[in-house]
């Protein structure tokens, strides 16, 4: 997978697998920073557009989207640190003060994404980030969704086994309160 070159970034490694989807570490030829380069669905773009002018810090922020011929990435930043799921593993249980810190910051992420009309579909362990310098960041829309008005059912059923409110299983539409 490496020196692989896209659009200005080099390719470092392969980060992760999904149906045809991948997810890259990359590095920018321009200044060389990290980022993250993630195949995109066309269907996903909207979603994407709209988290492009989006900046939050307990938010992925989205740097770009880069497109070749019929298939996009999305470039979004590089977060330094472990996912909440690996960070639990290692340490089996959080103090309270951490934890209310982690939901505290988590809120105002999710806050921030419900007022975009942008609903995430997917949080659980594995799509929230903690940075080395303790910021919580929610990653991973890759099966988010726009809130529809007169919608009565999602048209699509997604979410992770375990973590997905019943709404995602096709008895009404999803909304804020599903996240």
């Amino acid at each position: 997978t490496t020196n692989i070159h896209i659009n200005g970034y080099t390719i470092i490694a392969k980060l992760n697998q999904s149906q045809e989807l991948c997810t890259y570490l990359a590095k920018s030829t321009q200044n060389g920073e990290f980022v993250v380069l993630k195949d995109c669905d066309s269907t996903m773009l909207p979603i994407y557009r709209k988290r492009l002018t989006l900046r939050h810090k307990n938010i992925c922020n989205i740097l770009g989207i880069l497109q070749s011929n019929d298939s996009y990435m999305i470039v979004q930043e590089f977060i330094n640190g472990e996912s909440l799921e690996a960070k639990l593993s290692r340490e089996h249980l959080l103090s309270e003060d951490v934890a209310k810190n982690y939901i505290i910051q988590l809120c105002n992420g999710l806050n921030v994404l419900h007022k975009a009309g942008i609903i995430h579909l997917d949080i659980n362990p594995n799509n929230i980030m903690i940075s080395t310098d303790n910021t919580l960041k929610i990653i991973d829309l890759g099966i988010a969704r726009e809130y529809k008005k007169n919608q009565s059912t999602d048209t699509q059923i997604f979410g992770t086994v375990g973590y997905a409110a019943p709404e995602q299983f096709g008895f009404k539409q999803s909304n804020n309160s599903t996240d």
